[in-house]
Formats: C-alpha cells, sequence, structure tokens
C-alpha cells in the first residue's frame, strides 16, 4: 500500500487561543488516519479485520514537529505511510501539509499486542497482512530517541475517568497529549504554541488509576512524566514551546 491520505478540517474544538489548532487535535487525526489505514487494505481488508479482533497495535513513542501554527478554517492533510520493519517495532511517518505548503511531520513507533494476554505479538508473523503498508519509495525512515528520565518532583495528581478511555479499555494517546498541554500556563498560549511534542508511553492506564505527575521546565521546554504510587513510571514527554509569528 503506498500514501494513505486524508483531510481534517481545523474546527472550533480542535482550537485554542488565538484559532492555534492544539496538539492534541494533530495527534488524534495522526490516530485517526492509522485507524482507518489499517482497515482500508483492499483484497486483504476481512483478513485484516478478523486479526485485528485479537492483535492490535499500540503505540509506543509519537512524535510531531510543526513548522508554524496551524489555525481554525483550515484544511490539514495528512499523508502517512509505513517504514520498514526495525526488530518488533513498527514505524509509521506522516507529513503535514496546508494546502501544497509542508507544515510538519510525525513518526509514531508501534508494536502489535494481543489484546487477551497484553503480551507482544512478532509482527514478521503476519507479514502478508503488514507488508501491505510498507512504502515502496523513499521511506526517510527516522528513528525516535527515547526521551530521558529526570529526577522530578510529583505536584500532581491525576485520576484516569471512564472519558479516558478508548476501545482498547486504557487511557487513550490523546488523552495524555492533553494533560502535557495542561501543565503549561495559559498565559504562555497567549503568543506562543506548542511546536514540538514527543511521548514515549511506557505502561497502560486504566479507569481509576492515579498518576503521580511530575514537570520541569527548561527555558521553553517542556518535560512532564506520570508515575504511579510505587513510582513505576507510566508515560514521560516532552514539549516545546514556539512563538508565534
Amino acid at each position: 500500500m503506498n500514501v494513505f491520505e486524508k483531510l481534517f478540517m481545523i474546527n472550533n474544538y480542535h482550537a485554542g487561543l488565538n484559532r492555534v489548532c492544539k496538539i492534541s487535535s494533530i495527534l488524534n487525526f495522526i490516530q485517526e488516519i492509522t485507524i482507518e489505514q489499517v482497515h482500508q487494505v483492499g483484497s486483504i481488508k476481512e483478513k485484516v479485520s478478523r486479526m485485528f479482533k485479537e492483535i492490535e497495535m499500540f503505540v509506543l513513542s509519537v512524535r510531531i514537529e510543526l513548522q508554524r501554527p496551524i489555525y481554525f478554517g483550515e484544511v490539514l492533510t495528512l499523508r502517512v505511510y509505513q517504514c520498514p520493519l526495525i526488530s518488533s517495532k513498527l514505524y509509521r511517518k506522516a507529513k503535514l501539509y496546508i494546502g501544497e505548503e509542508y507544515v510538519g511531520s510525525a513518526v509514531v513507533v508501534t508494536v502489535l499486542v494481543n489484546l487477551e494476554s497484553r503480551k507482544l505479538i512478532n509482527p514478521r508473523l503476519h507479514t502478508e497482512i503488514l507488508e501491505q503498508y510498507i512504502y515502496s519509495g523513499d521511506t526517510e525512515h527516522v528513528r525516535v530517541k527515547e526521551v530521558c528520565r529526570k529526577k522530578v518532583e510529583n505536584t500532581k495528581k491525576y485520576h484516569v475517568e471512564y472519558s479516558d478511555i478508548d476501545r482498547n479499555g486504557h487511557m487513550n494517546n490523546v488523552r495524555y497529549a492533553e494533560i502535557i498541554s495542561n501543565v503549561i500556563k495559559m498565559e504562555q498560549y497567549e503568543d506562543q504554541y506548542i511546536n514540538k511534542l514527543q511521548i514515549d508511553f511506557i505502561s497502560e492506564c486504566y479507569v481509576n488509576d492515579e498518576i503521580n505527575l511530575g514537570k520541569i521546565n527548561e527555558g521553553n521546554k517542556f518535560y512532564v512524566q506520570g508515575s504511579d504510587s510505587r513510582n513505576r513510571l507510566k508515560f514521560k514527554g516532552e514539549a516545546y514551546l514556539q512563538y508565534i509569528d
């Protein structure tokens, strides 16, 4: 399968201050197109559907980099393709456009997981399906370097509610982006936006879990991590602010 493309209109609920599309909304678009790509594989669509009743792609890391703010009312084009397998990891890359203007990129690292046992599945056992996602052109493959864990003091707690979870029964990836966005003070969004975001997902979070949040602010960079009551890491991420021109 070659490049998979979809258009997204930036609506009111996607945007925040200054009509700027939230980084969490962009992650949601990437998540949506990824799911659609998985379930639209032409001649093997039925086989893919059967497979994904037992096996799901879980995200290990996601990185988004924007060249400029994306605004309310604009139409965002996402072009997504799968990069070659590396070990047990599947790399999917996205390029973002407004019209013909290149405005950003994203890399998503996923693994296959058995939904019942929650154990990893070797994707090479399913090459007849997964090869359909391999882009045959210039992949421009990018490895995602893991965010370095920092020593932080927990300053806030987050209680996972029903509205946080998705069909896999765990907290949805978009909610993590919202948590990270919310540690940044409101007034900073008056003339800045998040132009870079990376999240590393370590362990699943479920309804009624209580996550201890800690952060470090170094200039325009915000490091945020979540851990459980035994200080076991659940996620870590970095967000960068850029002034709006």
